[in-house]
């Protein structure tokens, strides 16, 4: 006997508070897949701005959403950004994948690091930093081993990215960047490398 009570005490409750509810929001009619914005807050002051006719108030809300809906968007503009191309027409061709940076210690080194200072800041800086300095979302490129140690595990992340459990921490760039952009690329990062 008590539980039905109580079943019957709840449901007295819920239909109390949905009539109190109903008597202070406005009556509008609408389709009934319109029916959960009606009691959104939002929709419920525009109408109180609407009934009122309080046009340069509602034009001012409708502004300021306008607004702040542009900053969301410029806020997810960041998101997926396609890579940009890296211009290696002056360095030399390259045949096949190299093991080690194969402009290290050449006359190209200097024209292959400024090559790669473009190329890092067009496609890697909004993860790894500019200047290679690292704001904490991906690993500071600057401390980098040296040689042919650096070298290989450079050219293994590069080439096949990153992801741990399903989740991609960085995309693969061996199908879209060529040998001389990925090389130009290290290049410029023994430019800025910092010894531990």
């Amino acid at each position: 006997m008590g539980d039905q009570d109580l079943h019957r005490d709840t449901q007295a409750l819920k239909r109390h508070s949905q009539r109190s509810i109903r008597s202070r929001r406005p009556h509008i009619r609408c389709p009934l897949f319109f029916t959960p914005l009606v009691h959104h807050p939002v929709f419920f002051a525009m109408s109180k701005l609407i009934r009122r006719s309080n046009i340069r108030q509602l034009q001012a809300s409708v502004a300021l959403a306008l607004v702040s809906s542009l900053f969301v968007a410029a806020a997810h503009a960041h998101g997926d950004v396609a890579p940009q191309p890296v211009d290696t027409k002056d360095l030399p061709k390259l045949k096949g994948e190299q093991a080690v940076n194969p402009y290290r210690g050449t006359p190209n080194a200097k024209k292959a690091a400024e090559i790669g200072s473009s190329a890092f800041n067009q496609n890697c800086a909004r993860c790894h930093g500019l200047g290679a300095v690292s704001g904490g979302i991906a690993p500071d490129l600057r401390y980098l081993p040296e040689g042919k140690e650096g070298d290989e595990f450079f050219a293994m992340r590069i080439r096949n990215g990153s992801a741990r459990n399903g989740v991609t921490y960085m995309p693969p760039f061996g199908n879209l960047f060529s040998e001389e952009a990925i090389w130009a690329i290290r290049s410029y990062l023994d430019s800025v490398q910092v010894a531990e």
